[in-house]
């Protein structure tokens, strides 16, 4: 399995009611904005639900949540192509 080109990882959404959703071939994924726009919280949606809260200023923008988020998916695609390597020795 090859990973997608980096602008197919994630296929981003309009925000809609203060959410924009991505979907990635792991499942889902959704930053969560508030009022002032700014990023709240961000999930990913395949597994076990988790959730990443912003530490800093700068990580409440949206293209930067966007970044962390491919960087998540990435992660979980490569650690899969790992195990599936390892089960088949």
């Amino acid at each position: 399995m090859t990973l997608p080109m980096e602008n197919n990882l994630i296929v981003w959404g309009e925000v809609r009611d203060r959410h924009v959703m991505g979907t990635t071939p792991l499942g889902k994924v959704f930053i969560r904005l508030n009022k002032e726009n700014k990023v709240n919280g961000m999930y990913t949606m395949f597994g076990q639900t988790e959730k990443f809260v912003p530490q800093d200023e700068y990580q409440e923008d949206v293209d930067f949540a966007k970044e962390i988020l491919y960087e998540i998916v990435k992660n979980k695609i490569e650690q899969s192509i790992f195990l599936k390597k390892d089960l088949k020795l």
